[in-house]
């Protein structure tokens, strides 16, 4: 092969998906904090 290039911590695609997956933290931790459970947190067979 010819691509024997070493991936690193600066890589511009590297440095993307921890800024995204940064995101996705941020936007679950934002769910979680916000959870109200709907009818109070009862369950209701029907």
């Amino acid at each position: 092969m010819d691509n024997d290039n070493l991936i690193t911590h600066s890589d511009e695609q590297i440095v993307l998906f921890f800024k995204s997956l940064e995101n996705i933290l941020d936007s679950l931790e934002s769910l979680t904090e916000n959870y109200r459970p709907i009818l109070k947190g009862e369950r209701y067979l029907t």
